[in-house]
């Protein structure tokens, strides 16, 4: 008999060169962009303006003249006809959003006076949810308050945090409960601040929560030069201690370093991304999980693109792999874009990708904002850094080597599963070179079945697309989907279920 062997097609095509394994889609909006109504902030863009839902619905978060608000989009770009969000009076200087799996949303921003940080939640159709605070809306009650985002914990309390502006700046961070009632258990009665004398500014943009329930804030501390400043609490708001020194890690890199973007690997190591001297040159920075330098991550636990600026966000895909979007070079005089950069699992460049391990959007003075990873899909928020602050949203496709085939051959054909994170349901992509008998089993972790998605079902030779369901109620966690050819086990996949 002979041997069968199976050919995996590439989901997503290089683009300009055959060995890059990521393009624009062109299947959103228009060629791959959306220009939306809203606008953005001037002066560095902290905090997260983007959501992506489970579904593949965007959430974007904005300013118009005195007021903030959010659109949101179907998948492909177009402009969701059933989602009405109301806009609220605001300074505009900063605006935060989350978006929750269950289509609500979340944004914070400042009263017209004394910058008071607010917070409102809207439900499914943009509308003020009337379960969350007062009609839809909370106030934090602190004066001089520039909150800079806001996070939702996996128990559903809320997170506002900024910096708080009296004579300098200190680091800020309130609580509320899921109906908005503030969290007095949190820190010191619902409010955690933290002011070093001997520092001028601690400004936290972004946090992220371990399986531990721990909270991990970064951002910048400093003034005139800056360092990387990152804060771990326990589930209380009580600093741990187990964590760089007393609870925090400042870092200067190569000295007026910044954090935009936190992401956690799941051995619990730590990437931020940001820059640092010289000119804002993009970074990643991986830190073990006790808070000090992974290094044996790129150059002693940083990876540097001295042709880019500003790594503003961050994330682990599926493969282990690291992507990041940055403010990028484009060559021509006085003008910026935006990049997708790649790293491999120890920091350094993923030649697979673009070109040297960057993707440039060409299209001169885009300033990118925020990212979001949804399957094999990239959403990246931007604005124009010149000329107007309107926003847009660029969508991208990646192809995720998330297994391999054959580990003895020569050359390792990848298994093209998307999206992975996986949801309801997710397809699987391939091609035979011969008629197979081909059969998917659903494993735990250990190798315990789960289900058998498919058994035996005979495939002619030629491409083939799947689209196969997740088992009803199938917890979040790791699962492995194995493959069999004529009852041959051909390859084991891990795939993600958030």
């Amino acid at each position: 008999m002979k041997k069968i062997t199976l050919c995996f097609t590439l989901a997503v095509l290089a683009h300009c060169l055959a060995a890059q394994s990521v393009k624009i889609d062109s299947t959103f909006g228009i060629n791959g962009k959306v220009i939306s109504g809203l606008s953005g902030q001037m002066g560095n863009p902290y905090g997260q303006d983007l959501g992506v839902l489970p579904n593949g619905k965007i959430i974007l978060g904005g300013t118009l003249p005195g007021l903030i608000g959010i659109e949101k989009y179907d998948a492909d770009g177009m402009p969701d006809p059933s989602f009405s969000s109301p806009f609220v009076e605001s300074n505009g200087l900063e605006i935060g959003l989350f978006a929750q799996k269950n289509g609500k949303v979340l944004l914070t921003g400042e009263n017209l006076t004394n910058l008071n940080a607010f917070l409102i939640r809207t439900d499914t159709l943009g509308q003020l949810d009337p379960n969350f605070g007062q009609n839809g809306m909370v106030q934090t009650n602190t004066s001089y308050f520039m909150a800079r985002n806001v996070f939702q914990q996996s128990d559903e309390k809320v997170i506002v945090f900024g910096d708080e502006w009296t004579a300098q700046s200190a680091f800020l961070a309130q609580r509320f409960l899921a109906d908005g009632t503030p969290d007095l258990s949190f820190a010191n009665s619902g409010k955690l601040s933290i002011d070093l004398p001997t520092y001028d500014y601690e400004v936290p943009v972004a946090m992220i929560e371990q399986p531990d329930h721990k909270l991990i804030f970064a951002g910048s501390i400093g003034y005139p030069t800056w360092n990387i400043f990152l804060v771990r609490v326990d589930a209380n708001g009580e600093l741990d201690l187990n964590f760089g020194e007393g609870g925090m890690v400042i870092d200067p890199v190569n000295g007026n370093a910044n954090a935009y973007g936190i992401a956690l690997q799941e051995d619990g190591k730590i990437l931020i991304s940001g820059d640092t001297d010289p000119n804002y040159e993009a970074i990643v920075v991986r830190y073990n999980s006790d808070g000090t330098r992974d290094l044996s991550f790129g150059n002693e636990g940083v990876s540097y693109f001295p042709e880019l600026n500003e790594a503003m966000g961050v994330a682990v895909l599926p493969d282990g792999k690291i992507l990041s979007v940055n403010w990028a070079k484009t060559g021509m005089p006085g003008t910026l874009g935006l990049a997708l950069t790649q790293l491999l699992a120890d920091g350094q460049r993923d030649q697979t990708f673009g070109t040297n391990g960057v993707f440039r959007v060409v299209e001169p003075g885009m300033r990118p904002r925020a990212m979001a990873l949804n399957g094999n899909k990239v959403t990246v928020s931007a604005r124009k850094h010149t000329g107007t602050t309107q926003k847009r949203l660029f969508n991208f496709l990646l192809d995720l080597n998330v297994g391999t085939l054959s580990p003895n051959s020569p050359v390792e054909p990848t298994l093209w599963i998307y999206p992975n994170p996986v949801v309801e349901q997710f397809n699987l992509q391939f091609s035979l070179t011969q008629n197979a008998p081909i059969s998917i089993q659903l494993l735990d972790m250990q190798g315990k079945r789960i289900q058998t998605l498919l058994q035996n079902q005979p495939f002619e030779s030629g491409e083939h697309t799947l689209n196969l369901s997740c088992p009803a109620q199938l917890p979040s966690g790791n699962y492995v989907l194995s493959l069999e050819i004529d009852g041959k086990t051909q390859t084991s996949v891990r795939i993600l279920k958030p």
